[in-house]
């Protein structure tokens, strides 16, 4: 969600909140939550990663500036 505070005419409430089928069977998975990596509706797991890499070594160059 976006709140339009922060997101202006961009502002919008959750999305991809139903469960998505698992590929080549009849099962289901909640994947709810997390971000977009660009100005498309996919997710995908190495733009995940990069950006959790990258706040891990900010948080090593500078772990004062992160609170609790």
């Amino acid at each position: 969600r976006i709140t339009e505070e922060l997101g202006g005419k961009f502002a919008h409430g959750d999305c991809h909140q139903a469960k998505a089928r698992i590929y080549g069977t009849e099962d289901y998975m909640d994947v709810s939550g997390g971000w977009h990596d660009a100005g498309d509706y996919g997710r995908y797991v190495v733009a995940t990663s990069k950006a959790v890499a990258d706040l891990m070594i900010a948080y090593q160059a500078n772990p004062d500036a992160f609170t609790d």
